[in-house]
């Protein structure tokens, strides 16, 4: 068996992009966004289908999260060279947190339709692309070049791909729960 080395960790750690709090505080807010994208590719068009039964509603909203991207991504990037990128990417992960949290507040009201849904996707996606440029232009400034800016680009591949093996898992986990508690609530209805 063998042992933990804490001196290999302390020196690993001492030459690792995340001992910078700038570029640590990024790489985890990125980390924790990228779960959050992953579990809304998966609970949103579960959810529209639980909501309309339409396969074509799914479509229509999956079209409406994405082309936006398409359109404002060499917008965003000519901004990104203007303005600074982090208070661009802090605003875009208001603005798309607020898209997000409207759902389940439309839901509950009893407001929530395909068009409104429809609507906040596409919204929301109009600002996605500023935070995956903003990561570009922002990671150089945080940490140099050379092999710092190697090791980050690294470890942003990692949180990316961690948010798309978790994301989804939490998706589905939540969507069991939500139907595990619906089902439990019709069964034991007065009648």
């Amino acid at each position: 068996m063998q042992r933990w080395n804490f001196a290999r960790i302390k020196t690993l750690w001492q030459q690792s992009p995340l001992r910078m709090p700038a570029f640590r505080r990024l790489w985890l807010g990125l980390f924790i966004s990228y779960i959050g994208d992953q579990f809304s590719y998966i609970a949103l068009p579960w959810f529209v289908l639980q909501l309309t039964g339409s396969g074509q509603a799914v479509s229509s909203v999956l079209f409406a999260s994405t082309m936006p991207r398409i359109v404002t991504g060499p917008i965003w990037g000519r901004l990104l060279d203007k303005v600074d990128p982090r208070k661009v990417m802090g605003w875009n992960a208001v603005a798309r947190g607020l898209t997000v949290l409207a759902l389940p507040l439309l839901h509950w009201s009893g407001h929530l339709t395909l068009e409104a849904i429809l609507i906040l996707s596409f919204i929301g996606s109009i600002s996605a692309p500023s935070t995956d440029i903003g990561v570009r232009v922002t990671v150089p400034r945080l940490v140099g070049s050379g092999k710092d800016l190697e090791a980050a680009n690294g470890l942003l591949a990692v949180a990316l791909q961690a948010g798309v093996l978790i994301g989804p898992g939490l998706a589905c986990i939540g969507a069991g729960l939500i139907r595990m508690v619906l089902f439990s609530l019709r069964r034991f209805q007065p009648a």
